[in-house]
């Protein structure tokens, strides 16, 4: 445990004040969204040291790199947003099918009851009649 913890302690040094243009800028990056936030903000103040330390070229070259990768990840988080708001649209399109169909269901529901409703009635009118008329003629 204590060896892991001087090791650990030993490449943070070493990545802390290695400038960064000795080792790839992609690493460096992927390093510092890996780090706690304390040590963020020392990799990012180690990157403008090197920043400033660098010729022009090289500076306008590392600028352009990191401001591609940042658009990039605004670009990820941009059309991600976009599919959540469709995916939340078409829930509440679902929702309401759903809605829709369940009155439609209870509408045909009502619908079939009075039918049998009115069939019944019908059917205990005629039958009113036929034993009427039996009485009628039996007599």
């Amino acid at each position: 445990m204590y060896t892991k913890k001087i090791a650990f302690i030993l490449s943070l040094f070493i990545v802390l004040n290695t400038p960064i243009y000795a080792i790839s800028l992609d690493k460096y990056i992927a390093n510092m969204q890996k780090a706690s936030p304390q040590k963020r903000v020392k990799m990012m103040n180690n990157l403008k040291r090197s920043l400033a330390k660098m010729n022009s070229a090289d500076r306008q070259k590392t600028i352009a790199k990191l401001r591609n990768k940042n658009q990039s990840r605004t670009t990820s988080i941009s059309s991600l947003s976009k599919r959540m708001v469709n995916i939340a649209k078409i829930d509440q399109m679902n929702q309401a099918i759903n809605s829709q169909r369940t009155n439609i269901t209870n509408n045909a529901q009502v619908i079939k009851d009075r039918y049998i409703s009115q069939i019944n009635s019908i059917s205990d009118n005629a039958k009113n009649i036929i034993n009427d008329n039996k009485i009628e003629l039996s007599q």
